[in-house]
């Protein structure tokens, strides 16, 4: 899976640093789940709280739709938003991302296509917090044979620049039409309702461009980030690092000298970048200044092998960072999201562990401005398109009920590089921005449930019986997952005058039970655990 990130806006309160105290009852791990792709976790205000947005399959087609669901400081669901997008019969997984616009509005932007082709193209959505679109924008290549692609861009970037207008980035795929295509990375600016401005890509020949990272300046300037070589290389001698002016000239374009891999993640500090990095086993720190000149390099070598994906770099209240991957197990499978913290001079602090062996990947880390840390991870399920997601509440040393502490630094040691001039061959191919068709559409809010995600050396906590039903409401089947307390009871669904239409055993790991034979129409459900105790709620069937 794709670290399909992110889009952050940094927290900078001057000289002031402050670390106030956390107590135990603000920290909180909510587990949900959803038949759905997310891209990132967006801190909001009025009220304080969260943003997702995710791509969604609405009854049991392809994914076709997307959906945002708000929610407030402690996890709990305020709301959730869902739209479908007409004629599209697929939406990219990985391609979906939420932002909180400085207007108080909200943005999403997600890849998709028509029906079984190979064109992608780009849907961006602007709406008020209440869920009413304001406009939609269709945006893609007028070249039939270049589609935008997000899968294996590592950090495409969705920000709001200082002008009020949008800066995208991603991946440009020709031919369209083949499963072995060329891949370069590709940028576009935006006006506010969604108009090109200009865009930019990247002539390589032979070589793949892919693993972008990218940074929007105070004033405007993008540093962008990749590395071009043989196709699928995802470790490389050629990075990439060019920086750009509002307009969309090129100010720079270097090669970082010294690092064999690739970039994985970028922050501003004090004016300065910080780029993000591995190889196959450590992790780098990279500050270079405005005009790409190094300041300074740390090497952390890791006690495990680095996976391509699930790692970035998030500035934190105290000028430091925190830097994320996935560490697997002695079978080289069923990662846990691993992260630990470094200082000003990165000089490492902690290290943490999350997931125990669970298959976990890591959707984003956000830091709050009281020191404290949300994490929104993620862990297949059943079928392709159904995940668990856990949206976890940490302390400022990243800790919480769920979480271990963990020692896998071998070693972190200054990292010396260079850059080295290059000139790259841009190209600016025909883009066009038109209206999108977009419906409203049954929205679901998430069922959140106290739970870790099979934590490391402490017990799960139980809250009594459970069930989590989805999707609800439905149009066929649905899946039911139950706790330990009600897994071997029974389930009943009756109709609302009490007859008895179905009837189950709950199983360990997931029951499914297929309601087409029912008319449409509202139905109760009763579970009854072996203890005698039970619960109940409604299901929807349209």
């Amino acid at each position: 899976m794709g670290n399909a990130r992110r889009v952050r806006m940094a927290i900078v309160l001057g000289a002031l640093v402050f670390t106030p105290t956390i107590d135990a009852q603000d920290l909180f791990n909510k587990r949900f789940a959803y038949e759905s792709f997310m891209g990132n976790l967006e801190p909001v205000t009025g009220p304080s709280g969260y943003l997702f947005c995710s791509t969604v399959r609405f009854g049991l087609g392809n994914i076709d739709g997307f959906q945002f669901t708000r929610l407030d400081s402690t996890g709990s669901v305020l709301g959730t938003k869902a739209f479908t997008t007409g004629p599209l019969t697929n939406v990219m997984q990985y391609g979906s991302l939420a932002r909180l616009r400085s207007d108080g509005t909200y943005s999403f932007l997600f890849g998709s296509r028509i029906g079984s082709g190979y064109k992608w193209s780009i849907r961006l959505f602007n709406s008020s917090p209440q869920g009413a679109m304001n406009w939609n924008r269709k945006l893609e290549y007028v070249n039939p044979d270049y589609s935008i692609y997000f899968i294996g861009a590592m950090e495409q970037a969705f920000e709001e620049t200082p002008d009020g207008g949008y800066l995208i980035t991603g991946l440009r795929k020709k031919p369209s039409s083949s499963q072995t295509d060329t891949v370069s990375p590709m940028i576009v600016k935006l006006d506010g309702v969604g108009n090109v401005l200009w865009n930019k890509s990247y002539d390589l020949g032979q070589m793949c461009g892919w693993h972008i990272v990218s940074q929007v300046g105070p004033s405007g300037e993008t540093l962008f980030g990749f590395h071009a070589d043989t196709p699928c290389m995802t470790i490389s001698d050629n990075c990439l690092l060019t920086r750009i002016d509002p307009n969309g000239n090129t100010l720079w374009s270097k090669r970082v000298n010294g690092l064999h891999g690739m970039f994985t993640g970028t922050a501003m500090r004090n004016g300065n970048y910080v780029v993000s990095a591995r190889d196959s086993s450590s992790l780098y720190l990279l500050e270079l200044d405005t005009t790409g000149t190094p300041v300074w390099g740390m090497r952390y070598a890791l006690s495990f092998s680095l996976s391509s994906w699930n790692m970035t770099v998030v500035p934190t209240m105290d000028r430091g960072f925190l830097l994320t991957a996935s560490m697997p197990d002695s079978t080289g499978y069923f990662p846990d999201i691993y992260y630990f913290k470094v200082d000003s001079a990165g000089s490492v602090q902690w290290e943490r562990l999350y997931g125990n062996e669970n298959s976990g990947a890591l959707i984003d880390l956000e830091a709050n401005n009281d020191s404290t840390f949300t994490m929104l991870s993620m862990r297949q399920e059943g079928p392709f398109h159904w995940h668990m997601f856990y949206l976890s509440k940490l302390d400022s040393l990243g800790l919480n009920g769920c979480i271990t502490p963990v020692d896998a630094i071998l070693s972190a040691m200054p990292f010396s590089f260079s850059t080295i001039d290059v000139v790259l061959n841009e190209i600016s191919p025909a883009f066009i921005s038109q209206s999108a068709y977009v419906n409203d559409s049954t929205a679901y809010d998430p069922t959140m449930i106290e739970s870790c995600s099979w934590p490391v050396n402490i017990s799960e906590p139980e809250q009594g019986v459970e069930l989590l039903v989805y999707p609800n409401p439905t149009s066929g089947k649905i899946w039911i997952k139950a706790n330990r307390e009600m897994q071997g009871g029974t389930l009943t669904i009756h109709d609302l005058v009490g007859r008895r239409m179905l009837s189950t055993t709950l199983l360990s790991s997931r029951t499914t039970i297929d309601l087409q034979g029912l008319p449409n129409g509202v139905y109760v459900y009763h579970a009854f655990a072996s203890t005698g105790q039970h619960v109940s709620g409604r299901i929807i069937r349209e």
